[in-house]
């Protein structure tokens, strides 16, 4: 992996577990307005936009099946000196918005979030 990989649930998707109902994943909705803010970040990033439905294959095909929550964010390294990483069969992770947001800060030369 040579780019760190972003996992979103699909906004226009809808869930499953609620039929006939529109909604969004409210921290992805979030990282949506920071790709949108800062275009930039597309070509630093591969960005997977996913279905809600779980088992969510791709992912729990790389964090297992615990991990599949979204929003996501695959290191492309291990990640030092960031909070919140984890590590799952060789591949390290971030699954908190807040950890998210200040992990592509310093990544990927945006601005952070304010404290």
């Amino acid at each position: 992996m040579q780019k760190d990989t972003l996992y979103l649930l699909d906004p226009h998707n809808s869930d499953p577990a609620y039929p006939g109902a529109a909604y969004y994943c409210p921290d992805c909705i979030i990282m949506e307005g920071l790709l949108a803010s800062y275009p930039e970040l597309a070509g630093k990033l591969d960005i997977h936009r996913i279905n809600w439905a779980r088992p969510r294959r791709e992912i729990v095909s790389l964090l297992g099946e615990d991990n599949q929550g979204s929003p996501v964010l695959i290191l492309s390294d291990s990640g030092e000196g960031l909070d919140g990483v984890q590590h799952h069969d060789g591949h390290y992770f971030i699954n908190d918005r807040n950890a998210i947001l200040h992990a592509l800060a310093r990544r990927h030369g945006i601005p952070g979030p304010h404290p």
